[in-house]
């Protein structure tokens, strides 16, 4: 550690000294700039004044030179203490701490971020946390191995294509790196599971392997298997599937030929059956006829019977609503002849009662008056002819003296 501290030291004394020297080389040649210049000039003051404006620029650059030296190495000597002081564990991994003086590996996962952590004194480990993925495939089929060769256990060969998903154990990268497995656990994922997967599936028969149901509780057996000896390696597998199986192109050729005649035989009794389907069919469908025939037999003649009883009824009724109409009818013309005369009688007896009141009235004295009165306003006189030497003239404009008149009562005398 002093050594590292002293190499750091003498590196920035020699940047340091690197700098002082450009930077006296830049004064230098300015100056024999300035006196070359000062030799050649036509005019001396010409030449002085320029020699004072070189000197004062020259000092100006000289300080803005050492300003950034100076800042330059600042920034070095503090990106150089970032960089030695602190170390960082990227996305998507865990980091796993080793104290290269001291304890050693931590028995802590560290997530994505910066730490303190003195390089020389401090050594990080990057372990991957995302799904891997490990395929058993043709390598057209992009494949990272080649499908595993498994023998059936009727003796064929099958070419199985498997994909593993697994992943290192959360919380235990650091047991991974402290077990030197770093580099070294994907090659143990994949001979550990080829082995289990040769033994699990060398259990099944060639046949076997064309059903789904069975494949699947061969792939979950396997899976179960494959927990316990990655778990040693610090490896957790998530889901293990068969994505394909071949076998030789000459046991492929049977396979086909006996799924054909197993297709013909299929046929085959799927025909008989059709033919004797039909058969039941034609019986069912004559029962089914004569069946239909009976009930619409049965089911007309009680629809007849129905009628004729319906038929029946309504004759009945109509001759009921008949008898009824015409009684009614008679029974209320005789209520009407009935109620007319007795109408009749009433309008009779109410114009005689009006003639009786009327003659009353008429032969009392006020109905003579109206009577008079009546006659009085009545009158219609073309022409009269007045004597007026005659008082007893009457006055045709005079009503009360006419009614007198009319009635023979005394003419009124005027007072």
């Amino acid at each position: 550690m002093r050594s590292f501290f002293q190499a750091l030291g003498e590196l920035l004394a020699s940047v340091v000294r690197a700098i002082q020297r450009v930077s006296g080389a830049i004064v230098r040649g300015i100056g024999s700039g300035m006196r070359g210049l000062a030799r050649w000039s036509w005019r001396g003051t010409v030449a002085a004044a320029r020699s004072r404006t070189l000197r004062a620029t020259a000092s100006v650059v000289l300080a803005l030179v050492r300003t950034a030296a100076w800042t330059a190495v600042f920034a070095a000597l503090a990106l150089g203490i970032g960089w030695f002081g602190f170390q960082r564990v990227p996305a998507g991994f865990v980091g796993v701490r080793q104290d290269n003086f001291g304890a050693g590996i931590r028995p802590v996962d560290y997530a994505a971020g910066i730490y303190f952590a003195p390089r020389g004194l401090v050594t990080w480990h990057d372990v991957e946390k995302k799904t891997h993925v490990l395929d058993f495939a043709w390598e057209s089929e992009g494949g990272d191995w080649p499908p595993i060769e498994v023998r059936t256990k009727d003796g064929n060969i099958c070419h199985l294509g498997v994909s593993l998903l697994y992943r290192v154990k959360p919380g235990e990268a650091h047991a991974l790196v402290k077990d030197g497995l770093r580099t070294a656990y994907h090659q143990r994922v994949k001979g550990t599971t080829e082995k289990i997967v040769l033994e699990e599936f060398g259990k099944l028969t060639s046949t076997e392997y064309a059903d789904t149901d069975v494949r699947l509780a061969r792939c979950a057996a396997t899976l179960a298997r494959l927990k316990e000896p990655l778990a040693e390696y610090h490896v957790e597998a998530e889901s293990l599937l068969v994505t394909q199986f071949l076998f030789a192109m000459q046991y492929e050729q049977k396979l086909q030929e006996k799924q054909l005649l197993a297709q013909q035989e299929l046929m085959t009794a799927a025909q008989r059956e059709l033919e004797t389907n039909r058969e039941v069919i034609a019986v069912e469908e004559a029962r089914i006829d004569a069946a239909e025939k009976a009930i619409r037999a049965e089911r007309d003649s009680v629809i007849q019977t129905r009628f004729a009883a319906g038929r029946k009824q309504i004759v009945a009724l109509e001759q009921e609503a008949k008898e009824y109409d015409r009684r009614r009818k008679v029974e209320g013309q005789a209520e009407y002849d009935r109620l007319v005369a007795e109408g009749d009688r009433a309008l009779l007896q109410a114009q005689g009662l009006q003639e009786i009141l009327a003659n009353e009235l008429y032969d009392s004295d006020g109905g003579r008056i109206l009577l008079a009165r009546k006659a009085a306003e009545n009158l219609n006189l073309k022409v009269v002819t007045l004597n007026a030497n005659d008082p007893r003239v009457p006055n045709v404009l005079d009503l009360d003296q006419m009614v007198r008149l009319l009635l023979g009562a005394a003419p009124l005398t005027t007072p």
